[in-house]
């Protein structure tokens, strides 16, 4: 048997930003995590044993009025390191080169830690991982012939469906191959590294709407999904 399904995050549970066109563009905002990592917990769907799964394809949708753009980042004179007391998602751009930093290069505060935006893609990204609870901790990343390190997918632009078209093995993750997955049945969650939206363009009349954003997997497998919401 063959079933395809196309994975989505309940409603409440999808990023979104806020319209306004005073600015040149405007972060995405968590859909009930926090910080710049948009885990998208609770899929509807629950994996059996032993399911055999093949990743057709990743992707996300904004509406056709909107683009993601580079994060725009404020200059800061790092002289004495990077600023006291972040929360989660703050950005600076170094003035100068000192220590680990690099003038010119944007930094953003994730998992308690400085990471140089520079290093990472400038396309969105998309990571697949699997859990043992709808809302349970990356229990590893989802396994796949020929799939990116890590389960990271690059997604160059909005409105776009990535085909991958791998087959995950994941006879070789259940049972007991990651550590933390508890049982036989799992399932599969993923995280959206998505950059600022764009405001250029963009009709005033549409200043503070909330927009969300639609990530997707698609999933050819066995075995019908048991339904969790």
């Amino acid at each position: 048997m063959e079933v395809i399904d196309v994975l989505q995050p309940p409603y409440s549970k999808r990023p979104y930003f806020t319209v306004d066109t005073t600015k040149k563009s405007v972060p995405v905002a968590s859909g009930g995590t926090g910080g710049t990592v948009y885990v998208w917990s609770n899929l509807i769907g629950k994996f059996s044993e032993l399911d055999n799964i093949r990743l057709l394809s990743v992707g996300f949708y904004i509406p056709e009025s909107f683009t993601t753009a580079n994060p725009n980042a404020p200059i800061y004179d790092n002289i004495a390191g990077p600023p006291a007391g972040p929360a989660q998602g703050d950005m600076w751009t170094a003035l100068r080169t000192q220590g680990d930093q690099t003038a010119g290069h944007s930094y953003i505060y994730e998992g308690l830690v400085w990471l140089d935006l520079d290093s990472r893609p400038i396309s969105n990204v998309m990571q697949l991982s699997v859990t043992n609870t709808p809302n349970g901790t990356n229990c590893g990343w989802l396994p796949g012939f020929g799939s990116s390190l890590n389960g990271l997918f690059n997604i160059p632009f909005p409105n776009y469906e990535l085909t991958l078209d791998l087959y995950c093995d994941m006879t070789s993750v259940i049972p007991g191959a990651y550590p933390g997955l508890a049982g036989t049945d799992f399932y599969i969650t993923a995280a959206l590294y998505c950059n600022d939206i764009s405001m250029i363009g963009v009709p005033s009349a549409l200043n503070g709407l909330i927009i969300k954003i639609t990530p997707f997997i698609k999933i050819m497998h066995t075995r019908k999904l048991a339904i969790t919401a």
